[in-house]
């Protein structure tokens, strides 16, 4: 089941600095292979797109997905 956070709710429960670790951690699994990062890919259709972007951390196992669908009045 997905779990949803706000900004907020992320700024309440991790600090900057433990923030910077994990991020470092992160560049270190892809560095070795670990973990997999794909970039934004887009999809074109008329007035608008799909983008998806997704990431597998397979020392972690974890993986996540983010997508959204933009056309000529939002997104």
């Amino acid at each position: 089941m997905p779990l949803y956070l706000t900004e907020a709710q992320v700024a309440e429960l991790l600090a900057p600095a433990d923030a910077l670790q994990a991020v470092e951690a992160c560049f270190r699994r892809l560095a070795a292979g670990d973990a997999q990062n794909i970039p934004r890919q887009r999809a074109r259709f008329e007035d608008g797109f799909l983008a998806v972007m997704w990431a597998v951390d397979r020392e972690l196992e974890l993986a996540g997905l983010k997508s959204y669908a933009a056309g000529h009045e939002s997104a």
